[in-house]
């Protein structure tokens, strides 16, 4: 591994559920600005892996650094979650909730003000959805999964987070929304 104080290291990566160890001595960098891939059978540990890095997941041992800042340790939770958003396919989330209620909910979890809330959830929408006003006020539970999906790639977004982590993000997508998605990664 190179000494790149833009990167985020992970060295000597353990960890094991029970007596199946998943990570064995796993040691990867992250560039900053830079898309990477993690490509893998199924149940591999790809979802595993990025719960550790966003700090969501336990692991039994390893040196995490992020961007020369800080190093990853229990006690840093918290900081580690500030600095990343993650997409996974598995999450819950408040079914009875309108689309507009879950994204404001999120981005009040997320600690932004209002008016910047309010203006990052109209643009993000406004690019997946036609007329983004009307997407706001369907509720979560009768959303298809693509357009459920679309709703959670803008959540993902909405913090402006340097470190964003996405799992099986393409689930549900048509070939506009995966365009879009794709541009706004790029």
């Amino acid at each position: 591994m190179t000494n790149n104080r833009e990167s985020i290291y992970i060295k000597g990566l353990y960890k094991s559920f029970k007596n199946n160890c998943l990570f064995q001595d796993a040691s990867v960098e992250f560039r900053k600005g830079c898309l990477h891939l993690l490509q893998g059978d199924n149940g591999t540990g790809k979802t595993t892996f990025l719960r550790i890095m966003a700090g969501l997941e336990p692991f039994q041992r390893a040196e995490i650094q992020y961007w020369d800042k800080f190093k990853y340790e229990r006690s840093r939770l918290k900081t580690v979650k500030k600095h990343s958003s993650i997409l996974t396919p598995h999450e819950l989330y408040p079914k009875e909730l309108s689309v507009g209620d879950f994204l404001q909910l999120s981005a009040l979890l997320y600690k932004i003000d209002g008016g910047i809330a309010k203006s990052r959830i109209h643009d993000y929408l406004e690019l997946f959805f036609t007329g983004s006003s009307s997407i706001q006020s369907q509720q979560l539970s009768k959303l298809s999964l693509g357009m459920l999906q679309k709703v959670r790639i803008v959540q993902v977004f909405l913090p402006d987070r340097p470190l964003i982590l996405l799992d099986e993000p393409f689930i549900g997508l048509d070939k506009y929304a995966i365009q879009v998605f794709i541009d706004l990664l790029i």
